[in-house]
């Protein structure tokens, strides 16, 4: 059973400008991409054979007419660099975890592979997948999120490898906003993937107290301006959802 979603990716500011610019920082950062701080694991970790970074470009709003949904953004940058058998991600298996709130799995997820949600990563390739999650009820935009755990997960020849990256907010100034982003080239934007992926079993793997909405996958769905260092893209991306 498939089904299609329109995705609206537009610079416009959905949450209140009172909101503190910030940006979500692993604390084992230890590279930038995108100008935002990044975690690069080296996968896996007792041979590497390639890497997963893991970014965040912090909450956004997803809204369909009048209903509106908070939803946290994750990036993650998966590259095989020597396992001649391909790498293998589902997106349902990410997890974020809030302290005292619970876990749960994307909401929507996008890349530039239309096998979605389950991608492959061949021998010398990557990719670059952008994850949306559900907020608990509680948090309505970043100054109610102060941190998160990302529950990782990549199949390689070896073994599944499994990791923890731990998020802390930090504000910044007024002035460093957006600082580093224009100008820059594909595939910085979130959203910049022409494939998509809906859980249609939402809120079933939502946080207890999540906002029940009921998207129609037949209409558009406007990703709003992160109240952060990003905006998404401009532009309308058609975006291929469903159950596998």
């Amino acid at each position: 059973m498939r089904a299609s979603i329109f995705f609206l990716l537009a610079p416009v500011a959905l949450f209140a400008c009172a909101t503190p610019d910030y940006v979500y920082r692993p604390q084992t950062a230890n590279a930038v991409a995108s100008g935002v701080p990044v975690a690069r694991n080296p996968v896996p970790p007792e041979r590497p054979q390639g890497s997963v970074e893991t970014a965040s470009f912090g909450v956004t709003l997803l809204q369909q007419g009048d209903v509106a949904l908070p939803a946290l953004h994750i990036r993650m940058t998966v590259s095989n660099d020597g396992d001649s058998t391909p790498w293998q991600v589902d997106t349902r298996r990410q997890t974020i975890d809030i302290a005292g709130q619970g876990r749960a799995t994307p909401l929507f997820a996008n890349a530039d592979a239309k096998s979605m949600p389950i991608l492959l990563i061949p021998r010398g390739q990557k990719r670059v997948i952008d994850l949306y999650f559900p907020l608990p009820g509680t948090v309505k935009d970043a100054s109610g999120l102060p941190k998160f755990d990302l529950l990782w997960h990549v199949e390689t020849p070896e073994r599944l490898v499994s990791s923890r990256t731990s998020f802390e907010r930090m504000e910044l100034e007024p002035v460093d906003m957006y600082a580093g982003y224009w100008g820059m080239g594909w595939p910085s934007w979130s959203g910049y993937g022409p494939f998509w992926w809906y859980d249609p079993f939402f809120p079933s793997a939502a946080f207890v107290g999540t906002q029940a909405v009921n998207f129609d996958h037949r209409g558009p769905v406007t990703v709003g301006r992160f109240n952060g260092h990003f905006a998404p893209g401009a532009g309308q991306t058609v975006a291929r959802g469903g159950r596998h």
